[in-house]
């Protein structure tokens, strides 16, 4: 059985991690303000279809909500979630990802920056 409060210390937790507050999640998971609420104040909990969205929104296993023990992602800094995400892809994820980072640092990086000259490819 899924412990509420567990599920609900995690959900802030991550929340607060990416500064996500209720209505914008609520949004992003398309369901009411009212079944977030319900979630991050623990009377409830979410169908196990809707725990997948969040471990996919919050970039993190459902065990990292669910369970009382989990990652580190729940408290480390963003360069440290982003290894924790590189070393649990595979190989073709691993090249996608830095494909990815290539085009955003082309698109994003501070101007004065190596990176964000470099051709993407």
């Amino acid at each position: 059985m899924i412990s509420k409060e567990i599920f609900s210390n995690n959900l802030r937790s991550l929340m607060q991690r990416d500064n996500l507050n209720q209505p914008e999640l609520a949004q992003k998971l398309g369901v009411t303000k009212a079944a977030v609420n319900y979630w991050v104040n623990g009377r409830s909990v979410p169908q196990v279809s809707v725990v997948q969205q969040l471990a996919d929104i919050f970039c993190c296993s459902t065990d990292d909500l669910l369970k009382e023990t989990h990652s580190d992602i729940l408290s480390g800094s963003p360069e440290e979630r982003l290894i924790f995400i590189y070393r649990s892809l595979s190989v073709e994820g691993q090249q996608y990802l830095l494909q990815q980072a290539s085009i955003a640092a082309a698109m994003y990086g501070k101007k004065d920056s190596p990176i964000a000259n470099t051709e993407t490819g």
